[in-house]
């Protein structure tokens, strides 16, 4: 369930950010802040840094699990196929793209 939340970013920063974790340790402030799971919060800012420390993708999971040939399939039913890689006049996005293409030898992808 999804609730509401008048939480603010300074509000959270200090109730689950770095200066909790100084204040008490951090598993404590992970218990604590773990009852804030399911409450939607607007924020607006800009990122300095970005890591991205995982990636879920249950779909594709799923079909990592199926036999080869079926996944090549599935992938192509629910996805899409990659762009042709030999254009030279290919945009960024597709650049990106036929590279992940060579390293995943699959036709199609799920996004």
């Amino acid at each position: 369930q999804v609730y509401n939340s008048t939480l603010t970013w300074s509000q959270y920063g200090s109730l689950c950010g770095p200066r909790a974790w100084r204040e008490t340790n951090m598993a404590r402030v992970q218990m604590l802040c773990g009852h804030l799971q399911g409450h939607r919060v607007t924020w607006s800012g800009r990122f300095k840094y970005v890591r991205v420390t995982e990636v879920d993708n249950t779909a594709e999971t799923s079909v990592d699990m199926l036999p080869t040939f079926l996944g090549d399939w599935l992938r192509c039913v629910y996805g899409e196929r990659y762009p042709a890689c030999n254009s030279t006049s290919s945009t960024t996005g597709n650049n990106e793209l036929c590279q992940l293409k060579s390293l995943t030898r699959h036709d199609c992808h799920m996004k």
